[in-house]
């Protein structure tokens, strides 16, 4: 499995791509509820970090800028146009929540390769600016599963890799780096 390494601010975004969920149709009491929630977007191929006042706005600035729709692990998109070929896209890794159960602000975590973590891991070894110590609940997509670590590095006390996580028990808003992987 090949590793590649979050750099700098990237390596924290990955909260706000699992926001994008709310996106896709029949979303969830809880992603409907957080609809509205500040939302993020960290490019972990670039380390380029956006974040946007509601998930509609970051649907739409990732398909502006790669050109394609953000895609869900079901082959669903986050994006504002459905249906038309897909020239690139962004792939959700994972998304992270400052709320237990999948609400409140987010940060999600985007690749540009279509195998996600079937051929590859991912690392973050601190959080984006302002999310550390701050990471209540996430949700990993496709074959990806997450780990999250009370210190940078992957040191510490850790979580997982899980999938999906709605409460971290005794890791809530202790965590400072995170691992993605198959």
């Amino acid at each position: 499995m090949r590793k590649l390494k979050a750099v700098g601010r990237a390596s924290g975004v990955l909260a706000a791509l699992a926001t994008i969920v709310g996106f896709a149709g029949g979303a969830s009491p809880a992603e409907a509820a957080t609809a509205s929630a500040r939302a993020c977007w960290l490019d972990i191929d670039t380390g380029v970090v956006q974040c946007f006042d509601d998930r509609g706005a970051l649907a739409a600035a990732v398909e502006q800028q790669t050109g394609g729709p953000l895609l869900l692990a079901d082959g669903s998109t986050a994006a504002t146009t459905r249906g038309a070929a897909v020239p690139a896209a962004a792939y959700a890794l994972v998304t992270f929540y400052d709320g237990a159960s999948f609400s409140g602000d987010s940060t999600t975590v985007t690749t540009s390769i279509s195998s996600r973590c079937t051929a590859y891991s991912f690392t973050g070894n601190s959080m984006i600016s302002g999310w550390n110590d701050r990471v209540s609940s996430y949700q990993s997509y496709g074959t990806c599963k997450t780990r999250v670590s009370h210190d940078i590095n992957q040191g510490g006390t850790s979580y997982g890799p899980v999938a999906s996580a709605a409460t971290l028990g005794s890791m809530d808003n202790q965590t400072s780096s995170y691992w993605i992987t198959g």
